[in-house]
């Protein structure tokens, strides 16, 4: 598994993770790196990891990416062209497609428009853009949270 951007929080450092047997087969110079063993960096990810640890933000994720997909079960009933909402942790998918499947990627930018108009950022993602990423970040408070996602609630409602 390769890990970077979050590992370092910013800070330029990248790392990966294999299993015992898996890291055997690698011998001495059979991989190198650009900037590897930068003692910020790499201060800068034992940082992370600790926060994750300390903080629980996998346990913490999970329950909160699980209660984000239970309020979720009503928003296809906000907005008929909301067909798919899946996701992990804090990594949720919104997908749109139109009345005959198509993924409809002008649902996706209306949706985006007036979040942002109310002051969300949402993104878009896959090949069509039809479907809107909800990635808060792992220490976002649940309070700013419940604000974001009364604000998409309201934005997949008036855009049906």
């Amino acid at each position: 598994m390769c890990l970077a951007k979050g590992l370092g929080n910013g800070m330029p450092v990248a790392a990966m993770v294999a299993t015992a047997g898996l890291n055997a087969a690698w011998h001495p110079g059979d991989h190198g790196t650009t900037y590897g063993g930068n003692p910020v960096a790499c201060a800068a990810a034992v940082a992370v990891i600790r926060t994750i640890r300390d903080e629980r933000l996998v346990e913490r994720s999970a329950r909160l990416g699980d209660a984000i997909l239970e309020r979720a079960r009503s928003w296809p009933a906000l907005n008929p062209r909301l067909s798919d909402v899946r996701g992990l942790g804090l990594m949720i998918g919104l997908e749109f497609t139109s009345d005959g499947g198509a993924p409809d990627p002008g649902t996706v930018a209306g949706v985006r428009a007036a979040a942002l108009e109310a002051g969300l950022l949402l993104l878009s993602c896959c090949g069509d853009d039809s479907v809107v990423r909800v990635i808060p970040p792992l220490t976002i408070p649940e309070t700013e949270l419940d604000q974001g996602l009364d604000i998409l609630e309201a934005s997949l409602a008036a855009c049906a």
